[in-house]
């Protein structure tokens, strides 16, 4: 009796010893959560704005409650060619820091002209659709290699580099604007450039019978384009893959360019919708609950190939998609001192 009373008393100072009260750190004093007038907490600190309460930014448990924070928005139909200049964002005065839209793509097809930035060895530029749990699919340039375009898928997070493909030489990537298309389905990813297929990933080829899931990345996710050096990190593998050392002078800017997007979505394009007011989130992919088809086929390389061209109460409020938003910048570079800064090239204007 006395060792199982002893063994409860350190379960109750193990549980004691791991609790971590609930804060939104730069608000107050810091060590209370949002208050009403401003429930959402992001990076510390707190607002009512939608920056702060959709999903996948504001942290639930530090929130004025679980139910501050807003469900992601859905994916809206988009084609800018950023000519409006009173939205772009001038590059002399970007300082690195991240600015994304705030809504979320569930599949789709995804265009932009991009003229890279990997004028020297060691500058990376990137053309990516991400998620919080790590599925990726991206279009990637290096330094070391300008001619051509690497694409890639990831799972998880599960870095698995093997996965990596260059495209065939399709001329010098800074010198000229190319038009690059990731067309993500329910079962395939396809990456394009001009126009031309060099890619497909067939969601039957990646399952996992040691798992028993396919590793496919088919979560929500949002959309980004960034540069960065890979060329001074100190991580040999990564400035071996991006050329290495990156060339620096007092007056050395690189910088990446995209002329224009294209957003076609699969689900709910351009729509607003009522919804409960509740922060819910599913970390569990659809790929970890399905099982594999009878059929596989294997991915598919080439050059030829056409592109693909509740009920309402008191507590519902209505969340505008992309809509009310606009693209804000055509391109960013970095200095030295930013050498390692991911600067993501897509900005927000609220109306």
């Amino acid at each position: 009796m006395i060792q199982n009373s002893f063994l409860y008393l350190l379960l109750l100072f193990a549980l004691a010893t791991n609790y971590v009260e609930a804060a939104c750190e730069k608000y107050g004093d810091g060590k209370s959560n949002c208050p009403k007038s401003s429930p959402c907490c992001y990076q510390g600190y707190c607002d009512s704005s939608a920056v702060f309460c959709i999903l996948g930014n504001c942290r639930p448990g530090d929130s004025f409650s679980p139910e501050s924070c807003w469900p992601k928005p859905h994916c809206s139909n988009i084609d800018s060619k950023f000519t409006d200049p009173s939205v772009l964002v001038n590059k002399r005065k970007f300082t690195g820091d991240v600015a994304k839209q705030i809504w979320w793509v569930d599949h789709g097809t995804f265009t932009a002209d991009i003229k890279s930035g990997c004028t020297q060895p060691g500058v990376v530029s990137s053309f990516i659709v991400r998620n919080e749990f790590g599925d990726e699919i991206d279009f990637e340039w290096v330094g070391l290699d300008k001619t051509n375009v690497q694409t890639n898928y990831y799972y998880n997070d599960e870095l698995d580099y093997t996965k990596m493909l260059a495209s065939k030489p399709l001329g010098d990537s800074t010198d000229k604007f190319i038009s690059y298309t990731i067309d993500w389905q329910p079962d395939s990813v396809s990456w394009y450039a001009d126009n031309k297929l060099i890619r497909t990933v067939q969601r039957a080829d990646t399952w996992s019978v040691a798992e028993g899931i396919y590793k496919f990345p088919d979560r929500e996710a949002q959309l980004s384009f960034s540069i960065w050096d890979g060329g001074n990190t100190g991580a040999k593998g990564t400035m071996d893959w991006a050329g290495s050392p990156t060339p620096y002078d007092s007056d050395t800017v690189y910088s990446m360019y995209v002329k224009n997007i294209k957003i076609k979505c699969l689900y709910n394009g351009n729509d607003t919708y009522t919804h409960k007011n509740r922060g819910t989130s599913s970390s569990e992919s659809p790929s970890s609950i399905k099982t594999p088809s009878s059929g596989s086929s294997s991915e598919k390389t080439t050059q030829t190939g056409s592109s693909n061209d509740d009920s309402s109460d008191s507590n519902n409020i209505n969340i505008p998609t992309a809509n009310n938003l606009e693209m804000a910048t055509t391109s960013a570079g970095f200095k030295h001192g930013f050498a390692s800064s991911l600067l993501v090239l897509i900005a927000v204007y609220f109306f």
